[in-house]
């Protein structure tokens, strides 16, 4: 009898696994690997993109942009860089979202992705993919400029971490539609060595700093409003040395890109991702970069992952019965999960019986 605790355990893990996981959802690679500096925020962040792509973790409408709300999506997680040896792997994936990457600069010692890795990664990007970056995103492959231009800049200092006012430069997006006037928290503020609004495809900006704070100063080149978040469709590779930089300069046979970039700066700290807000921001990020929408689960697929017809284009808030109606795909969700546990709770009692 004293089995039953743990049987019935794991029973419940698999109806949660089976409610986790659809095949009719788009598919995210979450590439969480580091060659140098690693976040302690990484295991909540995994967390956190994964309970709101599958659903078990359900934000309010004061947090979450009802365009994206009801939109699913399945996470795999790795940190196995052997997944970008060859571009067949990655057109599985609907989007990849590097979150906390992190490189050596220059990259002598342990970088992120080899040569072909990266080839591969771009070849992904020229084939219509389409590619998230979460804080240290901009970190990382600095030896790579056609990976600067995806990103939309890199990384050049911090100042350290503390509390700070962020405010959103434009509400016309779902990462941003939700968010307060003004939004105090702890974090990095990031400087970059370009500025990705002077990119052949402009980045539009998304975030910037709203209030004073003890910067010790250094390179900056993102220009002003300070972009702290940021997206950008189409031409995602294309090259403009006049205008990039000596950073993003070369590698001009990598050009093109038809897909979509959305890059946030923020959630250095753990609890930013604790944040509601927060969490709506990067919801409404991977949501638009899926072309996720509230009445399906599904994504417009350029690598030949899942597929709808859903619209790919920002979109202001608007207040609908969506907002409160279940969206066919959960309904279907639901169903399979319930049929799961009931079947489960059946085998749980035959056991019993059989004790």
């Amino acid at each position: 009898m004293y089995a039953l605790p743990s049987l019935f355990l794991s029973i419940s893990l698999i109806a949660c696994v089976a409610f986790a996981q659809d095949p009719s959802w788009p598919t995210i690679l979450l590439f969480t690997h580091t060659a140098g500096y690693r976040h302690e925020a990484i295991p909540t962040a995994i967390s956190t993109i994964t309970s709101l792509g599958n659903g078990s973790l359900v934000l309010s409408d004061d947090n979450v942009d009802s365009t994206i709300k009801s939109g699913r999506w399945n996470t795999n997680n790795s940190e196995d860089a052997t997944l970008f040896n060859d571009v067949a792997s990655l057109k599985q994936y609907d989007a990849i979202v590097f979150a906390f990457t992190t490189d050596v600069d220059p990259p002598g010692v342990g970088s992120l992705l080899n040569d072909d890795q990266t080839a591969n990664l771009l070849e992904y990007i020229e084939q219509g993919g389409s590619f998230a970056g979460i804080h240290s995103a901009t970190n990382c492959l600095y030896s790579y400029p056609a990976y600067g231009r995806l990103v939309g800049a890199f990384f050049t200092y911090h100042a350290q971490s503390q509390r700070v006012t962020l405010k959103p430069t434009t509400r016309d997006h779902p990462s941003t539609s939700k968010l307060p006037d003004t939004l105090t928290i702890s974090e990095e503020m990031y400087h970059l060595r370009t500025d990705p609004r002077k990119l052949p495809s402009p980045a539009t900006a998304l975030l910037t700093n709203a209030s004073a704070y003890p910067d010790p100063g250094g390179q900056r080149g993102e220009g002003n409003p300070q972009p702290l978040a940021w997206y950008r469709s189409g031409s995602l590779l294309t090259s403009g040395a006049s205008a990039l930089g000596g950073d993003l300069d070369g590698q001009t046979q990598c050009t093109g890109g038809g897909g979509k970039t959305f890059v946030t700066t923020l959630g250095h700290e753990i609890a930013t991702w604790n944040n509601a807000a927060f969490q709506g921001h990067i919801q409404g990020g991977i949501g638009w970069l899926l072309s996720v929408s509230a009445n399906d689960g599904t994504a417009v697929s350029t690598n030949g992952g899942s597929s709808s017809s859903s619209s790919s284009s920002p979109s202001q808030s608007s207040t609908s019965s969506d907002e409160t109606r279940s969206s066919p795909s959960s309904a279907s969700h639901l169903g399979a999960s319930v049929a799961v546990l009931t079947a489960a709770l059946g085998a749980l009692f035959a056991c019993t019986l059989a004790l």
